[in-house]
């Protein structure tokens, strides 16, 4: 295959908006774009070598992926082996374990598979783990098992059937990227056949470039052609964000562009002569090493510091991971690339040892956490010791489900989604009212703070119900659910967004007609957090004042809390949600409108902590068991469920 100096300068047009996203610069809202044109440059370059090689006759299936593991495993590999080094001393425990996990899946590339289940690649926790980026490493990989088998199997039936079945797949695979989008987003992001289409389009000009290679007699159009698609790639980059649906159809932009670069771009066009220019080929050659490393520099310093570390910082890891780059391009990728060097059986044994050691690594170190003091080296993973106060939010996050699941005897009750909810929960032979709490996981809380209350369960027998407000139109399963119809008054809590708001007046018309009370909890305020979720303010608090007493500390983060609250920044949102709700609740007589906020704030002091520090809050709103039961009392002092009126009680 000749060499086309042009593409290792796109190359450089996809890293260094990838970099610039992860490290949060302006004008790189779209840089995320950038493993979109690597897709493509892939399904190029790899298309091109089997074709090339089926048409002379010489193509092995085992000379590919020796290739392929040339290129890939060894700088692979001498990533993960200081990364697993400083996540063992740097990262929190549970951070650790997550580590390890994500080091399995990355070893046998299924880390695009288990980040799909368990990290939004958009939400800010995400930005804490090390090896995020491997997701597409792994989309390549599952790409590159079934693509040179398919090859090669309808190859003998000409070319117009060859590129009559990738242009098939192509469309089938857009259209679902297109449909995923907006029903499974997340699947649609990091899932093969989703993504599948941005790799058939490399093919596709792969085999267009074998029959029409570029002529000089349409320069005018090269010309043209190779700067607008440079053009059309940098737009996305500073007009895209993480709202847009990704990958769709605004995800032809720059895919689109990358195919005109490749099929109209050579070194006599206006766009070939930039790229193949000696700093964007430069770049491109260590793109692969820069993407490798970026991630997990990025990540360690904010594991290091408290808030988003200062663009001087993220500067400084920028500019090391170019380092850091340079050297493993210039002493793993291209050594391993030399077969002088390294034969192919050194490589099969590296490769798989490699991949054993990595596994084997990464599934036994999640579960020594505790024997290998993870986390020694990190000043902020070492919590001050005060009194009962607790820094794992992770795990006062599962402590705040046990009730629950206790109750349902489910060990995975979760937000929604739950086989128990259409169980019967109420006694019929309980003389309290049934009272039933449907919503998000806000519903989980309140349901432990009423649990809480002595007046409470005086009154009502409790259940709940986990869904979200929005899903709720008429014919939704929940109205046929025991609870519900047994329900004689129904509390709607949730974190309310647009769509929730819009379908309240429905869902109420619904519950006055069938005869029951309601009652809607208006949104509370959300309180920052910090270290990307890792901390809320009262652990803030509580680190940046060691030298303080219990009391004194309990005080600060009441205070602290109160101050937010009263002087804080206004979430016009939240304010024009709570009025939407207001108003739509007014139209129903059987509707009484709650604030939790009067309970969280009674007196005219917030509580963030009990007198002997135990939080009431483990991220930006949701409760403690600790809290739940402090705010269950101030639910007795003030009354707070007596302004709900039922009108059947038994």
């Amino acid at each position: 295959m000749k060499y086309r100096p042009e593409i290792d300068g796109l190359r450089a047009l996809a890293i260094v908006p990838v970099i610039g996203f992860h490290a949060k610069f302006i004008g790189f809202s779209g840089g995320y774009i950038g493993v979109d044109i690597f897709f493509v440059i892939s399904g190029y370059l790899i298309t091109t070598i089997i074709a090339q090689e089926v048409c002379a006759g010489r193509f092995s299936i085992i000379n590919f992926y020796e290739r392929r593991a040339r290129r890939i495993l060894p700088a692979l590999f001498a990533m993960l082996a200081p990364v697993y080094l400083f996540s063992w001393s740097w990262l929190p425990p549970s951070a650790f374990i997550d580590f390890n996990e994500s080091l399995v899946a990355s070893s046998i590339f299924s880390s695009n598979l288990y980040f799909w289940h368990s990290a939004d690649y958009f939400d800010t926790a995400a930005e804490l783990k090390p090896l995020l980026h491997t997701w597409s490493l792994a989309v390549e990989e599952q790409y590159y098992i079934f693509f040179p088998v398919l090859i090669c199997t309808v190859w003998k039936f000409g070319r117009y059937i060859v590129i009559s079945i990738i242009a098939l797949m192509f469309v089938l695979s857009l259209g679902l990227a297109e449909w995923g989008v907006d029903q499974v987003p997340s699947t649609a992001f990091y899932w093969l056949p989703f993504r599948g289409w941005e790799m058939l389009i490399g093919s596709l000009c792969a085999l267009y470039r074998m029959y029409h290679p570029p002529s000089d007699r349409l320069s005018y159009i090269n010309h043209g052609t190779s700067v607008l698609s440079i053009v059309m790639i940098i737009t996305s980059v500073v007009s895209f964000n993480e709202q847009t649906p990704w990958p769709g159809l605004y995800a032809l932009v720059p895919t689109v562009g990358t195919a005109l670069i490749i099929l109209f771009a050579h070194e006599r066009s206006l766009g070939g002569r930039l790229l193949a220019s000696r700093i964007f080929v430069a770049t491109g050659l260590i793109s692969y090493s820069a993407y490798l490393w970026h991630q997990p520099l990025l990540a360690f310093v904010r594991h290091r510091t408290i808030g988003e570390p200062s663009h001087m910082l993220l500067g400084l890891m920028v500019v090391l991971t170019f380092f850091l780059a340079y050297c493993s391009w210039r002493w793993i990728e291209a050594p391993f690339r030399n077969r002088s060097l390294i034969n192919r059986n050194q490589i099969a044994v590296g490769s798989i040892c490699g991949i054993v050691i990595a596994a084997g690594v990464g599934f036994l170190g999640g579960g020594q956490s505790e024997m290998l003091q993870v986390g020694w080296a990190n000043p902020l993973n070492s919590p001050p010791q005060v009194a009962l106060y607790d820094s794992d939010n992770e795990a006062l996050r599962l402590q705040s489900w046990e009730p629950l699941r206790k109750k349902t005897g489910d060990a995975n009750y979760s937000a929604s989604n739950n086989s128990a909810d259409y169980n019967a929960w109420f006694d019929p032979l309980d003389f309290r009212a049934n009272l039933l709490l449907v919503g998000n996981s806000f519903s989980k809380d309140l349901y432990n703070t009423l649990s809480a209350s002595r007046s409470v369960r005086e009154q009502y027998e409790l259940a709940r119900f986990g869904v979200q407000i929005r899903d709720l139109s008429y014919g939704h399963a929940f109205f046929d659910s025991p609870n519900y119809r047994q329900a004689n008054v129904v509390i709607l809590v949730t974190r309310w967004t647009d769509a929730d708001v819009e379908n309240l007046a429905s869902l109420l018309a619904r519950v006055r007609h069938d005869g029951k009370t309601a009652g809607v909890v208006k949104a509370i305020t959300e309180f920052p957090e910090y270290r990307y979720g890792a901390w809320n303010l009262a652990d803030k608090i509580v680190f940046e004042n060691r030298s303080l007493t219990n009391s004194e500390t309990a005080n600060l983060i009441n205070k602290s809390y109160t101050d937010f609250v009263q002087n804080g920044p206004v979430n016009q949102l939240q304010i024009a949600h709570n009025l939407m709700i207001e108003e739509v609740s007014s139209n129903f007589p059987n509707v009484t409108v709650l604030d939790r906020m009067d309970y969280i704030c009674a007196k005219q002091e917030c509580i963030g902590s009990s007198p002997s520090v135990e939080k009431t809050f483990y991220d930006y709103g949701h409760h403690t068991l600790s809290g739940a039961d402090i705010f269950g009392r101030q639910i007795d002092d003030l009354a707070w469920l007596d302004q709900v009126k039922t009108k059947a009680v038994r």
